[in-house]
């Protein structure tokens, strides 16, 4: 395939949405390894807070009903001891509360941060798809131009091994050479703007005065 400004363009730009894709893959593995951990870290303490508080909640419960009735039986000390009692476990509910949350706050800003990421892994892939979709439209013209200069000078049964450089308002073809179209002992043709061969050297063909048409 000749050489081409915009094909190189567009394969830079392809090759670097490529690397932004790659690049936000791997900042949402890390924001899902990151929600593991702290899942993993979190989890039980969350849980053994949340049974903990419901055990003092019921503790204290069963405290200051203790005390009421204490008091409505005249037991005056057994009612204080109790209501103290209560007191002294309502007093530790909210330190239990706030950690829970702190860590439940913790396992939610994970969540968020990985949800984040994915969604920028998602524009990522969009946006690579896109330079890959250009990329390969203007590779597909290329190819269909190659393929119709080949043609028009009546190689085309070389298939892909066939060079088109543009220059000059001239088509210059090339094929049949060693290892490549344009290796040693190569073809040249050259077809002026309208398509017509104006130079033909067939393989291994001499230069000369002869091959100008």
């Amino acid at each position: 395939m000749p050489h081409d400004e915009e094909l190189d363009r567009l394969r830079t730009e392809m090759n670097g949405a490529w690397e932004a894709k790659e690049y936000a893959r791997r900042q949402h593995d890390d924001a899902w390894d990151e929600v593991q951990s702290v899942q993993s870290r979190n989890g039980y303490r969350i849980e053994s807070l949340r049974a903990e508080h419901d055990r003092k909640f019921d503790q204290m419960k069963a405290a200051y009903d203790a005390a009421s009735n204490a008091f409505l039986n005249g037991d005056h000390d057994e009612a204080a001891r109790k209501s103290a009692e209560g007191r002294s476990l309502r007093a530790e509910l909210p330190s239990l509360v706030s950690e829970r949350r702190s860590l439940v706050e913790e396992c939610k800003a994970a969540q968020r941060g990985l949800e984040a990421t994915r969604d920028v892994l998602k524009d990522k892939k969009h946006q690579f798809r896109l330079a890959k979709e250009r990329f390969d439209d203007r590779k597909a013209v290329l190819e269909a131009s190659r393929r119709d200069v080949a043609f028009k000078a009546g190689v085309q049964h070389y298939g892909h091994d066939v060079k088109v450089v543009h220059k000059d308002n001239k088509t210059h073809v090339y094929f049949g050479g060693v290892g490549r179209p344009d290796g040693a002992g190569h073809a040249h043709y050259v077809l002026d703007e309208f398509g017509n061969i104006e130079y033909r050297r067939d393989p291994f063909q001499e230069r000369g005065p002869h091959n100008f048409r």
